[in-house]
């Protein structure tokens, strides 16, 4: 019987379907005694049976993985040169040294197409953000210029000899701090969540290494598309001085413009300097938050409630004011440094290309603007914060010029 068992193989390699076979054949040559319950015949056929069956699958199986395979073959083939066409489009002074890992999150942030639930680039996200906003702005409005609080400031104006005061009049002199309050509210929130987004893209911060993975340029981007939301509602709701709307639309046309460089050029470097531009975006909470609290001193100042905040609220708006002061310039000019220095590395690769040159123009001159631009905010804090505490304080009200102004 160990004759009859023994498993048949071919080319040396054991089959199931032939083992099922003589398996079958086995069983048919026991004895019934063993088996006094089981039909042996029957058992045998059916694995004759599926043995039979297991070879005609084998082969049908094996003639599929064939065909996969040459199907995966001639797949690379097609893509290869696109893959090398990709590979090529990126400067020649970032791929020098670069890691085949951040090659391929190269490739890939170029080869990325955005679908409409993309939260992290297209137009229709930040539309939506900015109609929330519109939303909140009115909303809280409504809130805070009730009836009850506009006959406050009617009233505390008929006080003090204003005859002229009128509900439509009251409504707005209140309606100056409220704005102010939310446009710095949404402001502070929006640069927090935004600077969150950067602290998850942390490898960009990095000086001089190129790594990056794709979710850095996502996380980007996304604080990018936050930052120019809450400019663009600023100069929509906000009663803005012309510097900052310098400051905003140049701040616009850096990032929307560097976005498209940076698919034309395929260069990673503009991700880095843009990280670093961004920053001094993100990190003015300190400011916006002495400015809320200024105007909600305004706020309740109008209405002359007995017992009130105002003086809480001014003293905190001046202590606030004095960190930021204090903070505004190293915050400023240490992204800036950064940033520029991204800047100088690009010149050395992209001046080549008609994209290449017209960018680093576009990007040099403007980044110029906006440095002068935040050094006068910078230097207006401190005279801001001599006024704040020139209020709470009493006394004859400071000059309006800051130290590097009177330089």
């Amino acid at each position: 019987m160990d004759s009859t068992i023994s498993i048949a193989s071919d080319n040396g390699s054991t089959t199931l379907a032939s083992a099922l076979i003589v398996l079958s054949g086995a069983i048919s040559s026991l004895s019934g005694s063993f088996l006094t319950s089981i039909d042996t015949s029957q058992l045998a056929t059916d694995l004759v049976h599926l043995g039979q069956n297991l070879t005609k699958a084998t082969t049908a199986v094996n003639q599929e993985e064939a065909e996969r395979l040459l199907s995966n073959a001639t797949w690379v083939a097609s893509n290869l040169e696109l893959l090398t066409s990709a590979v090529g489009r990126i400067p020649e002074e970032s791929r020098n040294g670069t890691s085949p890992d951040d090659l391929v999150a190269m490739v890939t942030v170029g080869a990325t197409r955005f679908d409409i639930f993309s939260t992290w680039a297209p137009d229709s996200w930040a539309i939506g953000l900015l109609f929330l906003l519109a939303l909140l702005q009115q909303l809280l409005m409504r809130l805070l210029l009730r009836k009850k609080c506009v006959e406050r400031v009617r009233q505390t104006g008929l006080k003090n000899e204003q005859a002229l005061m009128t509900p439509e009049s009251a409504e707005a002199i209140l309606e100056h701090p409220v704005r102010g309050a939310i446009g710095h509210g949404f402001n502070m929130i929006l640069a927090t969540i935004a600077l969150v987004l950067q602290m998850n893209a942390w490898n960009l911060f990095i000086v001089p290494e190129m790594s990056m993975v794709p979710e850095d340029v996502k996380y980007l981007y996304g604080a990018i598309k936050i930052v120019l939301v809450g400019y663009g509602a600023e100069l929509l709701f906000a009663r803005s001085h012309i510097e900052i709307w310098a400051h905003h639309l140049l701040a616009f046309g850096l990032f929307f413009v560097g976005e498209m460089a940076q698919f034309e050029t395929q260069s990673p470097k503009i991700f880095r300097m843009a990280q670093w531009m961004l920053l001094q975006a993100t990190t003015d909470q300190l400011m916006y938050l002495a400015m809320l609290f200024f105007h909600l001193s305004v706020y309740v100042r109008l209405q002359d409630i007995p017992n009130s905040s105002e003086h809480g609220l001014l003293s905190a708006s001046w202590l606030t004011m004095v960190s930021s002061a204090a903070l505004g310039f190293p915050l400023k000019l240490v992204p800036a440094g950064f940033g520029f220095y991204w800047l100088g590395m690009m010149w050395k690769e992209m001046s080549a290309t008609g994209w290449g040159r017209f960018w680093l123009g576009w990007c040099t001159t403007l980044s110029g603007v906006l440095i002068v631009l935040q050094m006068y905010f910078c230097d207006q804090a401190f005279p801001i914060a001599a006024h704040l505490k020139a209020r709470l304080n009493g006394g004859p009200l400071p000059s309006h010029k800051g130290p590097l102004h009177r330089l």
